[in-house]
């Protein structure tokens, strides 16, 4: 055998061999894995009991509770609405008679101040005036026209009418017409056309009046639209003023609370703002519910100084008395008719009726004279534990 063939032959039984020790290695590998746990680093957990401490009805027991013996009594209950202070009367002023605006003492500006029949402005009259005398004058020669006839075919008659012209002044307000007679006088009259003047002088003096415009009560301009002065159009805006003497208050009412609220009942109104406080009058119930909100407008008239339109008022309106009731805080009722009261050391529940809900209060009915309630949030499921007395 060659030299070669001796060296090929020991390196094949080397590769061979390692490839056996590597597949014995690898067999081992396998089986060591398939019966190992899922990881051999983690110790199992050793299983522990825990002990409770005793319950009554799966709950903690309750050691002491703090309570308040009931006394009932009368209580006059109230809530509290807020709204916006709108004034009671506001007019817009309008020219009913075209003409040059006539410059005052007083300046038409906002923030100024009338009293009632105070004229706020007036239109240039002289011509108006005029014309109205030009018709009296018209009247007086037209009676003086008729007395002849009459002293001759009604002499009565001309007597009442001779009084009347020696009276008769076109710088006066015009008088009414004597009585007829007859009816021979009156349709003497009619004839004459008097009646006639007479109307139209009474309208001319009613229209005169018109080109003052005043104050139809104690308030204040609130808006202005024209200057003070130059050529006015009938029928044009030129401003507003507002009744200061009286305003009223929109407040908004749940549903709950109106049968509470009495038209005609009085109210006290507060202002968080300024402290001040107002006694009012409920004057009107809105009928109409807001869907939203599930609350109806109550208007309360107020009187008074200090007060403004577009404040934000509280209104106080107190409901009937409530007798033999009591006041405790709402978060011990439990299900709406349920409070817990400690007789003999034990929680025990018992009914109530629940007649109003004041903020975090609420009125009650049906808690005995004397009862010790309870003044802790406990679960229903606590009835029936002995506690003691927190001191």
């Amino acid at each position: 055998m060659t030299t070669k063939r001796i060296v090929a032959t020991i390196i094949t039984i080397i590769v061979a061999f390692l490839i056996l020790s590597l597949s014995f290695m690898i067999f081992l590998n396998v089986g060591a894995i398939a019966n190992a746990p899922d990881d051999p680093t983690i110790e199992e957990p050793k299983k522990r009991t825990t002990s409770s401490s005793p319950s009554i009805n799966g709950t903690t027991p309750v050691k002491s509770v703090r309570i308040k013996p009931i006394q009932n009594k009368n209580i006059k209950s109230g809530f509290s609405v807020q709204g916006r202070l709108r004034a009671y009367d506001k007019t817009d002023l309008v020219a009913e008679i075209p003409g040059l605006m006539k410059p005052l003492n007083k300046r038409f500006k906002i923030g100024s101040r009338y009293q009632k029949d105070e004229i706020i402005f007036e239109v240039d009259d002289a011509e108006a005036r005029l014309n109205l005398k030009a018709q009296k004058a018209q009247l007086q020669t037209a009676i003086t026209q008729m007395m002849p006839d009459l002293k001759i075919d009604m002499p009565a008659s001309y007597t009442q009418w001779k009084n009347y012209l020696d009276r008769f002044d076109v710088n006066r307000s015009l008088s009414p017409f004597p009585k007829p007679l007859s009816d021979q006088e009156e349709y003497y009259v009619a004839l004459k056309n008097l009646h006639s003047q007479y109307y139209n002088i009474k309208s001319a003096a009613t229209r005169l009046g018109k080109y003052q415009v005043k104050a139809p009560f104690d308030g204040i301009i609130t808006n202005v639209q024209v200057g003070e002065s130059g050529y006015l159009r009938a029928g044009i805006p030129l401003g507003t003023i507002m009744n200061t003497s009286e305003y009223e208050l929109e407040a908004a009412v749940p549903i709950a609370d109106l049968k509470f609220v009495k038209k005609g009942g009085t109210v006290k109104v507060v202002s968080d703002d300024t402290g001040k406080s107002w006694t009012g009058r409920v004057v009107r119930i809105g009928d109409l519910i807001d869907a939203a909100t599930q609350t109806a407008t109550v208007y309360i008239s107020l009187k008074g100084s200090g007060l403004r339109e577009g404040q934000y008022l509280r209104a106080i309106i107190n409901s009937n008395s409530i007798n033999q009731a009591s006041e405790i805080p709402r978060e011990l009722i439990l299900d709406r008719d349920q409070v817990f009261i400690l007789k003999d050391s034990i929680l025990s529940l018992i009914p109530i009726q629940m007649i109003k809900i004041e903020g975090d209060n609420a009125i009650v009915k049906g808690i005995p004279e004397n009862a010790q309630l309870v003044l802790e949030k406990i679960s229903i499921s606590a009835e029936g534990q002995k506690v003691n007395i927190q001191q």
